[in-house]
């Protein structure tokens, strides 16, 4: 009996994890792409790599009249696929330079631009997750990776998208066989559905 409540208890925590507005985990999704670049026109791969794939609204830094907007630590996911990440600045009554950060529709920031900041009214909107800490956006900046997958050939027909990428899948998730989506198209050496010669 316990073992049926842990699988059926793995089979949510994977449902919910697939299917949530988020990446199962960005490395793996990393690895997914080097192996497979059109990976996010594929229905199962940008099943699991949601964010990186451009699926979800935009995450961006939220506060309200706070003296820096690089002290800013709160997130908050926009309401839709037509917001952006947005930073504005203005005047306490006794003339205190504050910001507030959050996200705005595209109509409101399309009067400001995208990433030039408008010097008069201090407000600046951009279309990447968590872009609007303050200038240089220093904390949002990742440094793009190239990485040369080396695919050990076995058999053709039967074979992990990345293997390394699979058994991070497994780490995260051990049920994840369950999927068939993960089971059948990536991870298929993994979960045992390569038939032997």
């Amino acid at each position: 009996m316990a073992d049926t409540w842990k699988n059926i208890i793995g089979v949510v925590l994977l449902a919910v994890t697939c299917y949530a507005c988020d990446d199962m985990d960005t490395a793996v999704c990393q690895r997914l792409i080097a192996a497979k670049p059109d990976m996010c026109n594929d229905t199962c791969y940008s099943a699991i790599c949601k964010r990186f794939c451009g699926k979800c609204p935009l995450k961006c830094y939220s506060c309200t009249d706070i003296e820096s907007s690089q002290k800013c630590n709160a997130t908050i996911e926009c309401q839709g696929k037509d917001y952006q990440c947005i930073s504005a600045a203005s005047f306490t009554n006794d003339f205190r330079e504050v910001y507030k950060l959050g996200c705005a529709p595209s109509t409101v920031c399309s009067h400001y631009g995208r990433r030039s900041i408008n010097k008069r009214a201090g407000t600046s909107c951009c279309n990447t997750d968590l872009c609007n800490h303050g200038s240089g956006n220093k904390r949002n900046t990742k440094p793009k990776t190239t990485e040369t997958v080396k695919r050990q050939v076995t058999s053709p027909a039967c074979d992990d998208t990345d293997s390394l990428a699979c058994t991070l899948l497994f780490t995260i998730n051990t049920h994840m066989c369950a999927d068939d989506c993960i089971a059948n198209t990536i991870c298929p050496r993994l979960c045992g559905k390569c038939s032997k010669y």
